[in-house]
């Protein structure tokens, strides 16, 4: 009897570790203007997308049938081929703070790609 206590015990905390894995977010994921309110990073007009990760880590932002790209990498994967997506620069606003757009500067998109860097293979 004890012994089927201390396996059913073992079994627990096994299926615990598996069931962490599968809850790891699947893409694409929607998001909106309205669940992202100020900081949302896109011009008047794009208002929902979904985000994802295309292989290797190239994080995308879909509308309206386009995809842009967010992200790019700093290190190349070896070997590895990334996919051409035009970037998100002519969608992106400038930034709210008037005297950085004044310099170019263009709104964050960095929450984006973190929540999208998830759904990322490891």
């Amino acid at each position: 009897m004890r012994k089927l206590a201390a396996l059913s015990v073992v079994s627990a905390v096994l299926l615990t570790g598996c069931s962490q894995n599968a809850t790891k977010p699947q893409g694409p994921i929607k998001v909106t203007r309205a669940e992202y309110g100020a900081d949302w990073p896109f011009i008047e007009g794009i208002d929902e997308g979904t985000i994802d990760c295309d292989a290797p880590v190239v994080i995308v932002f879909e509308t309206d049938g386009e995809r842009y790209r967010l992200n790019y990498n700093s290190i190349a994967t070896e070997g590895a081929e990334e996919p051409e997506y035009p970037s998100a620069e002519e969608i992106v606003a400038p930034h709210p703070i008037d005297s950085w757009a004044a310099q170019g500067l263009m709104a964050e998109t960095g929450p984006l790609i973190d929540r999208a860097l998830d759904l990322c293979p490891e």
